[in-house]
């Protein structure tokens, strides 16, 4: 414990009733840290008991996104359907970590998410049984009939989200403070069930590794659950130079920037049978939002009983397709392929009245090549999956629209080659009409085009000019400094930040993760 506090230090803490989230942070990271957010949310009793709910903390670490969630979840053997309720209520409650209203945690570009904590999930297996697994340490044959393994296959809950694999025995219930033989007692009025659980859920592309998950059956006694803790080894994520990439994005013109095409792109939607919800698919505005930018749908392919649906490829027996304008573009303020295809998008399919459901497209997916992409992503609506978005995309310049002159912006360097595997969330924003790009003033990027490619040059008495050149020299000057920063930022051991979590029970013996 000396040793731990000599290397950390807090970075936040969330408290709600008998739940509590502390995130420790490697103390020369702490500065690197920034977007601190904390919320909580209760779903006990009538939907709003302080018995069962949840703790969010959320901060970015250079550009790495982290979320952690400590949850206590509905108790009892048969009550499965109420945890996976409370698991979307306390989806639907922590709008606050996910910064919008148009998606939840699961769905919002986080880089990672790591959920734990009293999750309650039982083994539906007699109790007899149980005994004879643990007694021959057949933990593989006890997942088999776990709550939660045969849930999150049918998607009911945590369908997003990984499992290390388990090598101990369930975590509850034991008899308290209580030890024969160097083994705790089983307290045989409940079934032995591992209810203390860690998943988490990283973005596409982005490395992650569990290095152990255990437990302790030895020292921490005082509670009926044993504690379980895990280590993970994930990437992190820094753009060098990221504040000057900003400002250069900034000042970008249109034909530098790289944007996206939709050559074809389908919504597949299950929904239920009643009025108030079809009215809205069938008669009001349908549209995806993608950034700060919103793609209108052109038709309804197929409603729910539609025969057509073949001709659109979709395998949706029993929902609708929305169909969207062949070639849409979503602009995309970035100028290098090898960052935007690091990148994200995130997409939801609204209707006039609701979210209907939210995706994450990977621009991976293209394998830093501008030729054509097909696509199919889950949407989901508090973790529940509510269809599909798929099609076909391809990333490519601005210039493919509009034949100008290549501007010596453009051949600034300020990639900053950042470390790790991936970069932050794309920002995306509909493309202008034809006609509206034709009314953007062009005189200033023609005169800057006929510019040497020396960025202190200046421009034919034009100051203006000659000021964003030197603004483009400085960015180099500190997409420098950030290198150097990162580079001594980046060098610290293999923990970077930890998060402890402690859900209480009833009578105050509760699990720790």
């Amino acid at each position: 414990w000396i040793a731990f506090q000599e290397a950390y230090t807090p970075l936040m803490n969330c408290d709600s009733w008998n739940r509590s989230l502390t995130v420790f942070v490697k103390k020369d990271l702490v500065n690197h840290c920034s977007l601190l957010t904390s919320e909580s949310c209760c779903v006990g009793v009538g939907g709003r008991g302080y018995n069962k709910g949840a703790t969010c903390c959320r901060f970015s670490m250079y550009d790495t996104m982290f979320c952690f969630v400590n949850c206590h979840l509905a108790a009892h053997q048969g009550e499965v359907m109420a945890r996976n309720e409370d698991y979307r209520d306390i989806l639907r409650q922590l709008s606050r970590a996910a910064q919008s209203s148009d998606v939840d945690i699961v769905t919002s570009i986080f880089h990672h998410v790591f959920w734990m904590g009293d999750m309650n999930y039982r083994i539906d297996l007699e109790l007899g049984k149980v005994l004879k697994l643990m007694e021959e340490k057949n933990y593989d044959e006890l997942m088999k009939f776990d709550q939660l393994v045969l849930h999150r296959k049918l998607r009911n809950c945590f369908g997003m989200f990984e499992e290390p694999t388990i090598h101990f025995p369930p975590t509850y219930k034991y008899e308290p403070s209580t030890v024969v033989k160097g083994l705790r007692v089983v307290d045989k009025s409940r079934i032995p069930s591992y209810c203390d659980r860690i998943l988490y859920k990283t973005l596409p592309g982005i490395g992650i590794e569990t290095l152990w998950l255990k437990t302790n059956m030895d020292t921490l006694l005082s509670s009926d659950h044993a504690p379980v803790a895990g280590l993970f080894k994930t990437s992190l994520i820094h753009t060098s130079g990221l504040r000057g990439r900003e400002t250069m994005l900034r000042m970008m013109k249109f034909h530098d920037r790289l944007q996206v095409r939709f050559l074809s792109l389908f919504v597949d939607l299950q929904v239920s049978s009643d009025f108030s919800s079809t009215a809205s698919l069938t008669f009001g505005p349908r549209y995806l939002v993608m950034g700060k930018g919103r793609l209108y749908a052109s038709s309804v392919v197929a409603s729910k009983d539609g025969k057509d649906k073949e001709a659109t490829g979709s395998t949706n027996p029993s929902g609708w397709v929305f169909s969207f304008h062949n070639h849409s573009l979503v602009m995309v303020e970035e100028n290098k392929m090898q960052i935007l295809e690091k990148k994200y998008l995130s997409m939801t399919f609204r209707t006039s009245n609701s979210r209907r459901g939210s995706a994450i497209l990977p621009l991976s997916t293209s394998g830093g090549s501008m030729s054509d992409t097909p696509f199919s992503v889950y949407m989901y609506r508090h973790g529940v999956p509510v269809g599909s978005i798929r099609g076909t995309f391809v990333l490519e310049r601005g210039d493919k629209l509009n034949a100008v002159v290549n501007s010596p912006a453009r051949r600034v360097d300020n990639s900053g080659g950042g470390s790790g595997t991936a970069s932050g969330s794309a920002s995306g924003q509909q493309q202008l009409s034809p006609r509206a790009q034709q009314q953007q003033p062009t005189s200033r990027s023609s005169s800057m085009s006929e510019q040497s490619d020396d960025p202190s040059a200046s421009a034919d008495g034009k100051g203006g000019i000659s000021i964003k050149r030197r603004m483009l020299n400085k960015l180099k000057v500190s997409d420098s400094k950030e290198r150097d920063r990162a580079e001594s930022g980046g060098s610290s051991g293999a923990v970077g930040a930890v998060a402890v979590a402690v859900t209480g029970g009833s009578g105050g013996n509760g699990g720790g993760v």
